[in-house]
């Protein structure tokens, strides 16, 4: 972590647990906190650096940079730069007299002074997505860097002003150099290779999660190739059935195949609800999916100490094809155009009810149809294929209940990705998922991962592999599910059948878990008296976007009494006792 607080008046005595110094930049005091974990200050002829790394005990932090700030004197500059590969979320706030603040953490603003609010405005935003666009934030004029970015602050006769904000720019789609499958398999393995390779300083530090999937083994293999790692591990959900306990099959087979040694954690329900407060006061925002709760405990409770830095293997989907470009691509056909149409489709609904076969494709076929509708929409209109996606939650009762339109919900989604707007469907969708909730995700685990001395590394994130992904046709990507993926795969000699087996998502198999009495009930005290108990109970169901409102209602407001209010874990721990207790 790092806080970077540019003033007229000195701050440095506010801060007692960490490292401090302060500069003079012209006429402002600099006031500089780093943790010498992740974190430190290096002097320059001409200024100063701020870095972040898995390095940044040692004298050179070689090419792993994890976040940047930069001060030259002789221009009077100050550059904030985010890496994609670390997911480190970098919040800044700049105030009506000038003075500058950014940090990772929300809590070393709240140390300098920056006043920390609510921002009810987006409120309506988070309930259907579960968070908020970059580069805004639930925190009242506190922004986020968006992923990728770089902020220039101007600092001239004692004031601050932001001169200017550039956004990631993705390359345009080389069909004359990504002409084959081999060239682009070739690329993407290097590109994986390359980064993998960087970690050599640090390779006696390393641990892979294995989920099972495509994207995990191909990096649980590399690292095994290079530094003969011989450990993985994953975790799944308490509450789910033995039978149905897919994660741990996934997991396990893959474990099995690679022959590491494979720790799966497990844990209880209760534990998973304590954990659920406790990821969320770490992440300092509400936690999005099932998933970070147990990724949470996992980092706690079952890596070594010496194992702290952690391969993930997200963010492939949003390069190599998410289900809603194989969706778009679909659409695109004239075989899916003629069954999709009615009454066609209908002739195919009406068999597989009578046979109980066809389901997927049936389901397939109305989503074609729905794509074909929306996707005639202009950008701007709610009603545009683009929107769809990620909106988990119930657009019906937000709207009505916080009397908004969704065209207001998605101005900034919108925002977000009008530089993209001249490119292909293909492209500015992969470019949503990527500066919204891939890297919400992985700013999320991140610090999950930091509050347990581990450091989060997003191989499939590299500024290598986003030019090169970026620069394949999207026809290649999509010939079949993660095409090329799926052959670097086969170059690296993994299993077959973990290559060709269904994506599994870290997704609740138990469909019941938002049902009254279902396993969020002791929490649904701690935020009655912050929402309308009435409105929560309604929203207890089995239907998904009910459910996912529900979710998010209890993140939300938790994150409010933990992050906003500031109050200790302890009493809502204590109060979650309570409700189990109660049964």
């Amino acid at each position: 972590m790092f806080l970077l607080a540019i003033t007229n008046d000195g701050i440095v005595d506010k801060f007692q647990s960490y490292p401090v110094q302060q500069v003079m930049i012209g006429r402002c005091n600099a006031t500089i906190v780093t943790d010498n974990f992740l974190s430190r200050l290096i002097s320059k002829p001409d200024g100063f650096s701020i870095i972040e790394s898995p390095l940044a005990r040692e004298s050179d932090s070689g090419g792993i940079i994890l976040s940047l700030v930069n001060y030259n004197q002789n221009k009077d500059i100050i550059t904030v730069s985010g890496a994609t590969t670390s997911g480190r979320p970098i919040f800044y706030y700049l105030n009506s007299k000038g003075d500058f603040f950014c940090s990772t953490n929300i809590s070393m603003l709240r140390e300098a002074n920056v006043p920390i609010e609510e921002n009810p405005e987006v409120l309506p935003e988070f309930l259907i997505y579960s968070f908020v666009t970059p580069p805004q934030t639930l925190y009242k004029n506190i922004k986020k860097l968006i992923n990728g970015g770089q902020l220039s602050v101007d600092v001239a006769n004692g004031v601050c002003k932001i001169k200017n904000i550039e956004r990631f720019n993705p390359p345009t789609i080389d069909y004359e150099k990504f002409n084959t499958v081999s060239t682009c398999v070739k690329n993407t393995l290097g590109c994986i290779e390359e980064f993998i390779q960087e970690l050599n300083p640090c390779k006696d530090r390393i641990s892979v999660l294995l989920s099972g999937g495509l994207d995990s083994s191909i990096l649980c293999r590399m690292c095994q190739k290079n530094y003969s790692i011989n450990s993985s591990y994953s975790t799944g959900y308490p509450f789910e059935a033995a039978g149905q306990n897919r994660e741990k099959q996934y997991a396990t087979s893959a474990a099995h195949a690679f022959g590491t040694n494979h720790k799966y954690y497990e844990t209880s329900t209760r534990e998973f609800l304590h954990g659920f407060l406790e990821s969320i006061s770490v992440a300092e925002v509400p936690v999005k999916h099932f998933s970070a709760v147990m990724l949470y405990l996992l980092f706690k409770n079952a890596l070594p100490e010496k194992e702290d830095i952690i391969v993930i293997g997200h963010g492939a989907d949003n390069l190599f094809g998410l289900p809603s470009h194989a969706l778009f691509f679909d659409s695109r056909k004239a075989v899916y155009q003629l069954l999709s149409r009615y009454p066609i489709r209908k002739v195919f609904e009406l068999f597989s009810y009578m046979t109980g076969r066809g389901r997927r494709f049936v389901r397939r076929l109305g989503n074609v149809a729905d794509c074909l509708k929306r996707k005639s929409y202009p950008m701007s209109a709610p009603e545009n294929v683009l929107w769809s996606y990620g909106a988990s939650g119930s657009e019906d009762w937000v709207c009505n209940y916080f009397n908004v339109t969704m065209k207001e919900i998605i101005k900034g989604r919108y925002d977000c990705i009008k530089p993209y707007e001249n490119r292909t469907f293909y492209e500015m969708m992969s470019a949503l998922a990527f500066l919204g909730e891939s890297s919400e995700v992985e700013s999320i685990w991140t610090k999950l991962a930091e509050s347990q001395r581990k450091i989060a590394c997003y191989p499939y994130n590299s500024p290598e592999m986003l030019n090169n992904a970026y620069s394949i046709p999207w026809e290649i990507k999509l010939q079949s599910p993660k095409n090329v993926l799926r052959n670097v795969a086969r170059k690296l000699e993994i299993p077959e059948f973990i290559i060709t087996r269904g994506k599994l998502g870290f997704g609740i198999q138990n469909q019941d878990w938002a049902k009254k009495g279902g396993i969020f009930e002791p929490l649904i005290p701690l935020v009655s008296t912050a929402f309308d108990a009435k409105q929560i109970r309604n929203l207890q169901s089995g239907d998904p976007k009910k459910a996912m409102t529900f979710w998010n209602i209890l993140n939300y407001f938790i994150w409010k009494r933990l992050c906003i209010n500031g109050e200790p874990l302890t009493r809502l721990k204590g109060e979650l006792e309570e409700g189990i207790v109660r049964g």
